[in-house]
């Protein structure tokens, strides 16, 4: 699910090599911001949200009646801010820029957030229909990776801001974090009002970014470049420090899960007696969120070397068209002995591309992996890989994986594509605990996690 979601930056990246255009330029909004209201506007209010959100439907009426009360006065913005524990939330979001693209966001918006206990591929298309959208080509621009990138940009640029829940409003670029009372959002308008006088913001970013400046010195500004002027954030380890979100699953579980590695089933790199730190990854390899965890992975391997391993667990998630392919194709370069290399080439290559193109970008990946492509071509073709992807999806089931990238260390549930920073404080407890209790290899990892928690799988009776 978190696509979500470190190939984060390729959305970026990419937009920005298409606008060369520098920050002295002025540029007209991206083409993948929501809007609406007066570009001459003096306050802009930027809503960090998502459809999945029960706080951020809330927001609504409030900022509904905040325009009606001062007419003229604000202008919209959306940016998306997809949690990675809601499992809809990108599909929705998805689905909220293929509207867009026919200039039906905001219809679709409400609509989306009106039905949010039934979100779900059939109620966008009722929602589509009943708006009066071209279907087919709804249907086509949900699957642009185009506007995949579009989605994880817009994360990009709000996490380094210091966006870390939803909703969280900026106005003028000054955050106002969670479902305040309509009190709140009239303090804060009347702040970036008096900070707006005299100072011409409207459409043109160039401009806005002095308003916020002034309004928000250190964030408005580098807000307005990362998401309206199109250049690249920091990394989501380098972003500021965020509020506590009123909608937030906690990033760390501190019990204990009992989390099975079979070292003759699953794919572990790394495996050997001096491991202290296990890390089991719940993984969808279509989600970019889960290439965003992956570089964090990376970093968090290089840190302690043979003291951890990683385990691999398969979670294709049901609206990623292309994630079974995947991975099954990983699966099958495992005979080989060769998951990690072509999860890594995977990793490394970025978002997926149309389905029209994918056998060859496949391809081109097993290829710098080193497979034997004949036998792997064979190997994909194996019913019984199903089998493995399906087990692994019922034992995410016991121990509460609810979306993507999920993961685990000796035990200890951590959810969503979080920075290194967050992650390293429970690899230094769990590592404490290991030299205490002087284990490594594999068999400490079985008793770490013996009396760790367990739940009935929704699917055990298949």
């Amino acid at each position: 699910m978190r696509w979500l979601f470190h190939v984060t930056h390729i959305g970026a990246i990419a937009l920005t090599i298409a606008m060369t255009a520098t920050a002295a330029v002025a540029l007209p909004w991206p083409s993948d911001v929501p809007v609406q209201g007066p570009a001459d506007a003096p306050v802009t209010i930027l809503v960090a949200s998502e459809f999945q959100c029960p706080f951020c439907a809330r927001i609504g009426p409030t900022l509904r009646e905040l325009v009606r009360r001062h007419p003229g006065q604000i202008r919209l913005a959306f940016g998306h801010f997809p949690l990675a524990f809601h499992a809809n939330a990108v599909p929705a979001a998805l689905a909220a820029q293929a509207a867009h693209a026919q200039g039906q966001f905001w219809p679709f918006h409400d609509a989306l957030f009106a039905a949010q206990t039934q979100l779900g591929d059939e109620g966008y298309s009722k929602i589509a229909e009943q708006l009066g959208l071209d279907l087919a080509r709804f249907g086509r621009d949900r699957e642009d990776p185009a506007q995949q990138l579009a989605v994880v940009r817009h994360q990009n640029a709000l996490a380094a801001a210091g966006v870390s829940g939803t909703p969280a409003c900026f106005f003028n670029g000054k955050k106002l974090s969670g479902a305040q009372p309509i009190d709140a959002f009239e303090r804060e308008f009347a702040s970036a009002l008096a900070d707006a006088t005299g100072m011409v913001g409207g459409g043109d970013p160039a401009k806005l970014r002095a308003v916020w400046d002034k309004h928000a010195p250190g964030v408005g500004g580098p807000l307005v470049e990362w998401l309206l002027m199109l250049q690249t954030p920091p990394p989501p380890a380098q972003a500021a420090a965020s509020d506590e979100p009123d909608e937030a699953a906690p990033k760390d579980d501190p019990g204990v899960w009992r989390v099975d590695v079979d070292p003759a089933r699953d794919a572990i790199r790394d495996n050997t007696a001096q491991t202290l730190l296990t890390v089991v990854v719940f993984t969808d390899l279509q989600c970019p969120f889960c290439v965003r965890l992956g570089a964090t992975l990376e970093q968090l391997a290089a840190k302690y070397g043979a003291k951890m391993r990683m385990v691999l667990k398969h979670n294709p998630l049901p609206f990623h068209k292309l994630a079974m392919p995947l991975h099954r194709a990983v699966l099958a370069a495992g005979r080989q002995g060769k998951t990690w290399p072509l999860y890594s080439a995977l990793m490394a290559a970025g978002p997926t591309p149309p389905v029209e193109q994918f056998e060859d970008w496949l391809l081109l990946r097993a290829t710098t992996a080193g497979l034997d492509l004949k036998r792997w071509q064979a190997d994909r073709g194996d019913a019984g890989l199903d089998a493995l992807i399906a087990a692994d999806l019922r034992q995410g089931e016991t121990v509460g994986v609810d979306g993507t990238p999920t993961f685990f260390i000796n035990g200890r549930r951590i959810m969503g594509a979080v920075p290194l920073e967050t992650i390293v404080p429970v690899a230094e407890q769990e590592l404490a605990k290991a030299v205490a209790a002087a284990g490594a290899g594999h068999a400490y990892y079985v008793k770490a996690i013996a009396a760790g928690k367990k739940i009935a799988p929704r699917k055990a009776a298949e």
